[in-house]
């Protein structure tokens, strides 16, 4: 199989609530939207499927080899570093495959004027 360009795997942390889980959906359908063609799913680290690996899992078995983890995570911290974790377990798992995670939110050039927007 021919690996495919990367994909890009949003990661929340979840919630017990259903309708906050359809809300999160709902984000991740409108994102898609607006990316146009580039791919994209979600996982979620506590509550929702799927958790992380099974995502990882599932582009993998998709052909995907660049996956850019995207942590919608205000700091980071404990499921940041839970999280790198899992990548780097993944990798030694699956040779050829290159995962990158970003920064969480308050790292990330512009949540600044974001949350700014928000008060002003």
């Amino acid at each position: 199989m021919k690996p495919k360009e990367k994909s890009v795997l949003l990661v929340l942390h979840g919630a017990k609530s259903s309708d906050s889980l359809e809300k999160t959906a709902d984000f991740v359908t409108k994102l898609q939207k607006l990316l146009g063609k580039k791919h994209m799913s979600a996982a979620y680290l506590r509550y929702g499927t799927p958790l992380p690996k099974e995502a990882l899992e599932k582009l993998y078995n998709q052909g995907f080899r660049k996956i850019v983890i995207v942590p919608l995570f205000i700091s980071p911290g404990s499921h940041t570093l839970e999280l790198q974790e899992i990548s780097d377990n993944f990798e030694r798992e699956h040779q050829g495959i290159e995962i990158s995670i970003q920064n969480s939110l308050i790292e990330t050039p512009g949540f600044l004027d974001f949350v700014k927007g928000l008060i002003a």
